[in-house]
């Protein structure tokens, strides 16, 4: 009887949810940004489309999947020092690709991996990865994400016709307006212009540039869904604190192997640990960088 009333309360939650979800989008204007606060409200705009229709969902990976156990090697902790000495570029951008290869990934929100798995086993759903992240980084985060359990297959997806810039389901973007990548996309898959469009990023200004695109490009398909996700982001840029990782529990995340690890996260590696990974004539700059 406790089960039975378990499975109806979630059922008749789920359906309260999706019927929430709905009037919110009813009174969104035409091609609208919306706030999301946790990625499981993209649930419901999921299950919602009609499966004749189908859904491509256009997901941005940095602070939107995943996100870093410490500030430093941040994509927040790089911008910000590009901000300080701009004339510092290529040395920051040396210090961040280097941290990459050291620095510790978890999930955005510790429930993902289980949501990714329940989004992938939609039949009418297919989902790509649209990051700013350089295609040198193909390879590492293609691995970072194995980590968490979450991948990029599809059956949906052609992966000889992707644009030159993709990887195992993931669009790089590498610094190019995003809503470029996916008209380029869009064109070598036609199918997916009709198609309902999800689109989910950090950053504003790359949902602005996607709905350009859809706008001036694409004024007869479907009007695509656009949400900002700003809560992890949000959480980096504010305090410079990552918050306690009590709130991921190891279990929630699977290696590559497939099998649980007992601590998978591991420590996050100190500016010391960092620096040593670092050519010496790069760090003073960067010590400059961070003042």
């Amino acid at each position: 009887m406790l089960m039975f009333f378990s499975n109806s309360s979630l059922y008749r939650f789920s359906w309260a949810l999706l019927i929430t979800t709905q009037a919110n989008l009813s009174h969104c204007t035409a091609y609208e940004i919306r706030t999301v606060h946790s990625l499981s409200e993209l649930t419901p705009l999921i299950i919602s489309a009609p499966a004749s229709q189908g859904v491509l969902l256009l997901t941005d990976i940095d602070h939107t999947l995943m996100e870093p156990v410490s500030y430093e090697g941040s994509e927040t902790w790089f911008q910000n020092l590009v901000k300080t000495r701009p004339e510092q570029f290529e040395t920051a951008l040396d210090f961040y690709f280097k941290s990459q290869e050291i620095l510790a990934m978890r999930p955005v929100e510790s429930i993902l991996p289980r949501t990714w798995s329940h989004w992938q086993s939609h039949p009418h759903v297919a989902i790509i990865g649209l990051t700013s992240r350089s295609f040198c980084l193909a390879s590492l985060t293609v691995k970072q994400l194995a980590q968490m359990g979450i991948n990029f297959e599809s059956k949906w997806i052609e992966e000889s016709k992707m644009p030159g810039i993709a990887h195992s389901g993931i669009l790089f973007a590498t610094g190019v307006n995003k809503g470029e990548i996916l008209s380029q996309f869009l064109e070598s898959h036609p199918k997916f212009q009709e198609w309902q469009v999800i689109v989910v990023d950090d950053t504003w200004r790359h949902l602005e540039h996607v709905r350009n695109t859809f706008k001036n490009d694409y004024p007869h398909t479907p009007e695509p869904w656009l949400c900002y996700y700003p809560s992890s982001r949000q959480r980096y840029e504010d305090a410079r604190i990552v918050p306690s990782h009590e709130e991921y529990p190891p279990t929630a995340l699977l290696m590559s192997t497939g099998r649980p690890e007992k601590n998978p996260i591991k420590k996050s590696p100190s500016s010391r640990e960092i620096r040593e990974n670092i050519p010496q004539n790069s760090i003073s700059s960067i010590a400059q960088n961070k003042r």
